[in-house]
């Protein structure tokens, strides 16, 4: 999936009371105008990089071939999964309650100049590998990050997060 103008976006939502997994060969969104949104507000759902997770599944780990924009929607207790590379220019984290957790099980880059923002209170996220969030704004929302005592997270953080 490659947006035209910037206003492309595709949805991957998961819903109808079971899990979901969406099983992705190669990558989406890769010009800089294409925004993914994986939801998993009504069911638990997992995003995967088909030639497993050391590959992308959301852009590409250069320059032009990011995805202009990566948003995770989460809620009522459900888990986003995503099982591959993410590589975006923006990333937005949102979550109505504090039940959701978006699980990302390798690298995670929105590269020198990209942002992460997190827009709902009590968003928690958990990384597995090296990653770098850019401009970080938790929006005093008290958002949590869990990173495992040998990994790094980089990134220029503002507002109130635990």
């Amino acid at each position: 999936f490659n947006g035209t103008d910037g206003t492309g976006r595709l949805v991957l939502l998961s819903k109808n009371g079971a899990a979901t997994d969406f099983n992705v060969t190669g990558s989406l969104g890769g010009n800089l105008k294409g925004i993914i949104e994986f939801n998993t507000v009504a069911v638990a759902g997992q995003l995967i990089a088909n030639a497993g997770p050391a590959n992308a599944v959301i852009g590409t780990n250069n320059g032009a071939g990011r995805a202009a924009g990566f948003v995770v929607s989460v809620d009522n207790g459900n888990a986003a999964t995503i099982a591959g590379q993410v590589y975006a220019k923006d990333m937005v984290i949102q979550s109505a309650n504090a039940g959701g957790q978006v699980n990302f099980r390798h690298i995670v880059d929105v590269g020198t100049d990209g942002t992460t923002a997190f827009k709902t209170a009590a968003s928690k996220v958990a990384i597995t590998q090296n990653s770098n969030f850019g401009t970080t704004d938790f929006g005093n929302l008290a958002a949590q990050i869990t990173v495992p005592d040998t990994m790094t997270l980089t990134g220029n953080f503002t507002g109130d997060a635990s």
